[in-house]
């Protein structure tokens, strides 16, 4: 009951500093400033409150579990507000976070506002750091899979719009080194291999097999087994609602050129990148010096030095430079 009786006044707290956050944002721009603050705030108490939620219902408490979820629907409700306050009022692109320090070929961060010069539809937006010293391209070759990426995105998209998250374009920050943006999918929910077999096989039939773009094709989302049981790759997959109405969208996905065959051809970038390197494969190539946890104990801080590395084009510096159109 105390959790309760808690949860009520922080709510009446929340509300009040919310109003008073638009009001700031309404008077002067500067306030997203603060926004950007409050917003990964509530973020942080999402977390935190869903986190609470679950294990509420695993001690068989439901209510308790009901008032956390409230309380992580009002955090989600604010985040939203910003955005939108943002959007409405034309404010600059503003960082958000880092969301992880990524696998191996980039990291994600979060940012609100105008993408490449364009609002988003939400006015949120993923923004990829893909990793100089990756294993699976670098350089032009990575410019040649952005491309091609950017291209099946489209072609997904133009058929089944929730089917793939959106790809807004992607542009090379300094010499040799890029960025791309991308639609913002929060709190990724795990797919399970077994519970999702009926959404992963229409996924995987409707999208990821057919879908074939100057040879371009769909590669690392799903995997089909030799009894046809589909497998998830994960991470490239977020799952959405609850069931009966939960979806399956591609987060991510390696781009790859294939033959009629499926056998990957002479002109895709990964393979020549590959053998440029003179190695046949990612897995001989050693791992990016952003992923190493002794070097960089947190993704947090991987991924400020990756991002600052990225701008600058100097290896070692930590303070992240600004997004152009940053305020």
């Amino acid at each position: 009951m105390a959790a309760i009786h808690r949860h009520k006044y922080s709510m009446v707290v929340a509300a009040d500093n919310a109003g008073r956050l638009m009001a700031r944002m309404e008077m002067q721009k500067t306030g997203s400033t603060r926004a950007a603050r409050e917003w990964r705030k509530a973020y942080s108490e999402e977390g935190g409150s869903l986190d609470a939620a679950e294990r509420a219902k695993a001690r068989g408490r439901p209510e308790l579990a009901e008032t956390y979820s409230r309380r992580a629907d009002a955090h989600r409700t604010f985040m939203n507000d910003i955005v939108s306050k943002h959007k409405e009022l034309g404010n600059k692109t503003r960082h958000l976070g880092y969301v992880n320090r990524g696998g191996e070929e980039a990291g994600v961060a979060v940012s609100m506002g105008p993408v490449m010069g364009q609002q988003t539809e939400t006015g949120i937006s993923a923004r990829k750091i893909y990793k100089p010293d990756g294993r699976w391209h670098r350089g032009e070759y990575t410019r040649e899979v952005l491309e091609a990426k950017k291209k099946l995105t489209d072609d997904v998209r133009s058929r089944d719009p929730e089917a793939m998250a959106a790809m807004y374009g992607y542009r090379e920050v300094t010499p040799g080194r890029f960025e791309s943006h991308h639609e913002y999918v929060p709190r990724i929910k795990h797919v399970d291999a077994l519970d999702d077999q009926d959404l992963l096989h229409k996924l995987h039939d409707d999208v990821v097999a057919p879908t074939n773009v100057d040879g371009f094709r769909i590669e690392d989302v799903t995997r089909a087994d030799a009894f046809g049981q589909i497998y998830p790759t994960c991470g490239n997959i977020a799952a959405t609602g609850e069931r009966p109405n939960r979806k399956l969208k591609i987060v991510d996905h390696l781009t790859r050129k294939l033959d009629a065959d499926g056998e990957i051809c002479s002109d895709d970038p990964i393979r020549r990148f590959h053998e440029s390197m003179g190695v046949r494969g990612a897995d001989e190539l050693p791992d990016s010096q952003y992923n190493d946890r002794q070097l960089f104990p947190s993704g947090t801080k991987a991924m400020k030095a990756l991002d600052a590395d990225n701008y600058r084009g100097t290896p070692g510096s930590r303070q992240r430079k600004k997004i152009p159109g940053e305020r």
